[in-house]
């Protein structure tokens, strides 16, 4: 008798459901089920790249604060660790999280301090880990040391340089050292187009839509 009250229930329920398609109906539904128009509105968006069957996490510390993982359906997940990061055992619980999410294949973990990006190897030398550099002191010194140079000793798998500061001849002494390059921020046509056709191995960018019509042309 309860497992028929439990299947008539099931049943009326199903009549009475909807099907959602739009990305403001997932928005909707999203935000009642976390109590957060915010998240809902970020659940949305990951839903288009990874599509319905995708898989999508919202985690919410007070160490790393609301952030959205999208574990399926991306070529590269990139996860910055902001400097200073003097503290190993945060840097140990992010290495856990890709292993955790089974993401280490496509996953770098990048930062703008030399040691935090050490430690990620020391910790785990198969987790893939990038050196971000900007025009300041330490990006100075990282230039007159010289980038592939640097990158090789400190054991990189990527560097991540601000977009304009990084040459062809660089990119070129880098991946013979089979270092890749990943330059940020890239939202220009003219540097879309030039960091390209340079070789650079993957674009950050602010207009991932826009940077994608660009490359899309180019073909």
């Amino acid at each position: 008798f309860e497992q028929a009250a439990v299947e008539k229930a099931v049943d009326a329920i199903g009549s009475l459901s909807q099907k959602i398609e739009t990305k403001e109906e997932i928005a909707q539904v999203a935000s009642v089920s976390c109590d957060d128009q915010k998240i809902g509105e970020l659940i949305a968006e990951a839903m288009e790249v990874v599509g319905k069957e995708g898989v999508i996490t919202v985690e919410d510390s007070q160490t790393f604060g609301t952030t959205l993982d999208v574990v399926k359906g991306m070529a590269l997940i990139n996860i910055e660790i902001k400097p200073p990061q003097k503290d190993n055992d945060l840097v140990k619980k992010v290495v856990e999280k890709v292993h955790e999410y089974g993401i280490i294949n496509n996953s770098i973990i990048s930062c703008f301090d030399p040691e935090c990006v050490r430690q990620v190897k020391e910790i785990d030398k198969n987790v893939k880990t990038a050196l971000l550099y900007e025009e300041n002191d330490l990006g100075n010194e990282i230039m007159s040391f010289g980038v592939a140079k640097y990158c090789k000793q400190l054991g990189v798998d990527a560097a991540h340089p601000e977009y304009f500061l990084i040459s062809h001849k660089e990119i070129m002494e880098l991946h013979k050292l089979g270092i890749k390059v990943n330059p940020w921020t890239v939202n220009e046509r003219e540097d879309i187009i030039k960091l390209t056709n340079w070789g650079c191995d993957a674009l950050i960018t602010d207009v991932p839509d826009f940077c994608k019509k660009v490359l899309e042309e180019m073909k």
